[in-house]
């Protein structure tokens, strides 16, 4: 069987990469020319400013710039914010649907983005160590890491929601409202009830800007808090309860649709160095 591979996103190069703190006003301004970059929230919340649009972004949210953009990233309220991000040159049949977007990764698409940072950052070296023997394929791995995590915005791409429209920020709405009620066994009836609107309504926005239903997005959610809680030493009968799934069994099958193992599989391989 031949299979034609359509490559939707190709890294031809890689620069900087980091994990930081930032407080205050942070500014990030491209240094190459057709370079992109992508930034990734991993604590906290701030507002982002680029080309003259400002919007929220939160934990468990990417947002990718162009090289001509500059962004500046400003915390709320005085509070410390962790960021991963890391510039990258690519080409590719559908690398527009990513740009001026906040999107909401899925787990897999963090374990690839951690992986992808902390080779990076552990690589060591100058540029030329890289180019041959084990630093050059070192970097192809590198490459590679980093095209599947940027597939996975793609596979997300779809599932988010720009920033200027009245519907979008009925979105925003709806999502605060789950991230607000994450301890909570909230039925898609409840969530449109704290929205003040319809049931037929909250379905109508949100699958204008999402191709997951209500009730599918809110559980996506709920596995990212509870990897938060796997990290924090929870038990996965405490997670389940605590997150009000019917049972453990039932959580272990989201959870591991979700991530691809099962909570404490995920725990072995992903939080022991966290």
């Amino acid at each position: 069987m031949l299979v034609t591979i359509n490559r939707r996103i190709r890294i031809n190069a890689i620069g900087e990469a980091y994990e930081k703190h930032i407080e205050g006003t942070y500014v990030i301004d491209n240094k190459y020319n057709n370079f992109s970059r992508f930034v990734y929230i991993i604590e906290g919340r701030a507002i982002v400013k680029t080309d003259g649009e400002e919007f929220p972004i939160q934990k468990g949210e990417t947002f990718v710039f162009q090289s001509d953009e500059k962004v500046v990233i400003v915390t709320e309220d005085g509070s410390k914010v962790k960021i991963l991000s890391a510039m990258f040159q690519m080409t590719g049949t559908d690398i527009q649907k990513i740009y001026g977007k906040v999107i909401m990764v899925n787990a897999r698409g963090i374990n690839k983005l951690n992986k992808l940072i902390t080779s990076l950052r552990d690589g060591g070296g100058t540029e030329n160590d890289y180019l041959e023997g084990d630093g050059l394929y070192f970097l192809h791995e590198v490459a590679n890491d980093m095209e599947i995590y940027l597939m996975t915005l793609l596979d997300s791409a779809d599932e988010t929601y720009t920033v200027n429209s009245r519907a979008a920020n009925e979105f925003k709405e709806i999502v605060e409202v789950m991230r607000t009620y994450i301890f909570e066994p909230l039925s898609v009836k409840d969530i449109a009830e704290k929205c003040g609107m319809s049931e037929s309504n909250l379905k109508k926005i949100f699958s204008r800007y999402s191709i997951c239903s209500v009730h599918k997005y809110f559980l996506k959610m709920k596995v990212f808090k509870a990897i938060e809680l796997l990290n924090d030493n929870y038990n996965v009968a405490e997670i389940s309860e605590r997150l009000c799934f019917n049972n453990q069994n039932y959580f272990g099958v989201v959870f591991k649709k979700e991530t691809g193992y099962s909570p404490l599989n995920y725990r072995k391989k992903y939080l022991r160095n966290l």
